[in-house]
C-alpha cells in the first residue's frame, strides 16, 4: 500500500475492500486505464453495413478509412481464432483518444472448445463477411505454432496452465479455418486483392 499513500481516498477504499491473504497478499487484476475513449459504434446497423462493404471484394474503402478497415479485419480474425463469439452483442469496441486506434474489451467469451449451433453461427458470420486481410496477420497465422501459444500462455502463479490442451487444439483448428478461408479467396480473387492491407 506504500504506492497508495499519496491518494488517501484510494487508500481508504483499498483498506475497506481489499481481501488480504494471511501473508498480506492481495489477489486481483491490473487493468490499463484509458482516460478518454469514444464509442466506435461499429455494431450499429448502418456502420455494420458500411464496413462490411469495405471488407468485401469490390467494395471501395475511402482513403481516410484504410486503417479503420484493416483494424476491423484484424479484429474479426482475432475474435475468430480465440473463439470470442460475443464481440457484437453490445458496446465492446471503442476508439482511443485520437480516434485512430480501435480498443477492444470484453473478451471473456473466448477459448471455448465446443459451441452450440447458434453460438457457432455467431462466431462464423463475421468471418464470412471479410474478404480482405492483412498480409502480416496472414503470415503470422501461418507461422503460429502450438509452442508459440504455450509460451504466451505459460503457467500462471498457481502452477495451472491457463489453457488446456483441448483449448489450444481448438485455437489451432480455428486458425487453420481462417487460413483456408483466406487461401480460398486468394484462389478466387488473387493474392493482392485479398491480402490488400500491410
Amino acid at each position: 500500500t506504500d504506492d497508495l499513500d499519496d491518494d488517501p481516498e484510494v487508500l481508504e477504499r483499498f483498506n475497506e475492500e481489499a481481501m488480504l491473504e494471511q501473508d498480506n497478499t492481495v489477489w486481483g487484476a491490473v487493468m490499463y486505464w484509458v482516460p478518454t475513449i469514444h464509442r466506435a459504434e461499429v455494431d450499429r446497423l448502418e456502420n455494420l453495413e458500411q464496413w462490411t462493404r469495405w471488407l468485401r471484394q469490390g467494395g471501395t474503402i475511402p482513403p481516410n478509412q484504410l486503417s479503420s478497415a484493416r483494424q476491423l479485419s484484424d479484429l474479426i480474425v482475432f475474435d475468430y481464432v480465440i473463439g470470442n463469439w460475443d464481440r457484437w452483442s453490445s458496446h465492446n469496441v471503442f476508439w482511443g483518444p485520437d480516434r485512430e486506434v480501435l480498443l477492444i474489451m470484453d473478451n471473456n467469451a473466448a477459448f471455448n472448445v465446443e459451441y452450440a449451433d447458434h453460438i457457432r453461427a455467431r462466431l462464423e458470420a463475421p468471418l464470412e463477411q471479410v474478404e480482405r486481410f492483412s498480409v502480416i496477420l496472414y503470415r503470422r497465422l501461418v507461422g503460429l505454432s502450438e509452442e508459440d501459444i504455450r509460451a504466451e500462455f505459460a503457467e500462471d502463479l498457481a502452477g495451472e496452465n491457463l489453457l488446456t490442451d483441448e483449448q489450444i487444439e481448438a485455437v489451432l483448428a480455428r486458425r487453420d479455418r481462417v487460413i483456408a478461408h483466406i487461401e480460398t479467396l486468394q484462389a478466387r480473387h488473387g493474392h493482392d486483392e485479398v491480402l490488400c492491407f500491410p
